[in-house]
């Protein structure tokens, strides 16, 4: 199955029989719970949850049940509109992005069948932005620190442990207890498009709307706060990258204006483009 949104307050679900040809696709289900554009979906391969955010500043959990989706209210005290949404590894939380420069973290709560959302900052009516957040992730390893992505040209990464959920974790974030914290602040020449993590925690990606590509190792931040994180600075001679994602910790591929995904490949200990195996279709 497939589910996305046609540029407006729906959600449009596919039966896709495995098959790259929208032509063949079926589409088994409209959700409208949303009254706005909807601005994020993201859905979770283990627990088959599917997150929705919208410029209503709502939040949905959508829990599919045959070809049905049944919603699950998501309490996020957002004012203005959402941005950005997204899983962590296990499917029990989930992060937001916001207009008023906040991200939220949600969690569950069974016994009244709806998710609750607390912002993230050591004051709860402070946003850890100053503009708009564009981007959020939780750190794959233990989601015990969330990256964000602003329009204010920053990077930040914030603790978000949830002692009834993280119990567990690997990576250099792993013994993290705290909750509000920052941890890691970057400051780029523009707005930063997009962030993520690496597979390990160790790394993180971040492209900003000047045209950078950035590489971070945030490993030693969380021992040393003192360090620095270990950066490189690639220029891409195009238009600026939107999305990132890693493919594992030595490649990542980006993707914005242009059109096309580049792909990017770590040698040795510098991080190159690298267009050799990669065919258009």
């Amino acid at each position: 199955m497939i589910a996305l949104c046609p540029a407006s307050n729906e959600i449009w679900v596919y039966e896709t029989s495995n098959s790259p040809d929208m032509s063949k696709w079926n589409r088994i289900c409209i959700m409208k719970e949303h009254f706005n554009v909807i601005t994020a979906l993201k859905w979770h391969p283990v627990t088959d949850l599917l997150i929705s955010a919208s410029a209503d500043r709502g939040v949905i959990v959508w829990k599919q049940d045959g070809k049905d989706f049944h919603p699950q209210m998501g309490m996020v005290k957002e004012g203005r509109a959402n941005l950005d949404a997204d899983w962590n590894v296990r499917g029990d939380k989930f992060i937001v992005a916001a207009s008023s420069g906040c991200i939220y973290v949600g969690t569950y709560f069974e016994q009244n069948n709806f998710w609750v959302a607390h912002s993230v900052s050591k004051s709860s009516n402070k946003p850890i932005h100053k503009a708009s957040v564009v981007c959020a992730r939780f750190d794959p390893g233990s989601s015990r620190v969330a990256v964000s992505s602003s329009l204010d040209g920053t990077v930040q990464i914030s603790s978000c442990y949830n002692k009834d959920v993280d119990f567990e974790g690997t990576g250099p974030f792993k013994d993290v207890n705290t909750y509000g914290e920052n941890l890691i602040s970057i400051s780029c020449n523009g707005w930063v498009n997009s962030v993520t993590f690496s597979p390990s925690s160790e790394q993180i990606l971040y492209v900003t709307h000047d045209c950078e590509v950035n590489f971070a190792n945030v490993s030693k931040v969380v021992t040393d706060p003192k360090a620095k994180p270990e950066s490189q600075k690639i220029m891409h001679n195009g238009n600026p990258h939107l999305q990132t994602i890693f493919v594992d910790d030595n490649k990542a591929i980006c993707t914005g204006f242009d059109k096309v995904p580049y792909f990017y490949k770590k040698e040795g200990n510098d991080w190159k483009m690298n267009l050799k195996n990669i065919r258009w279709h």
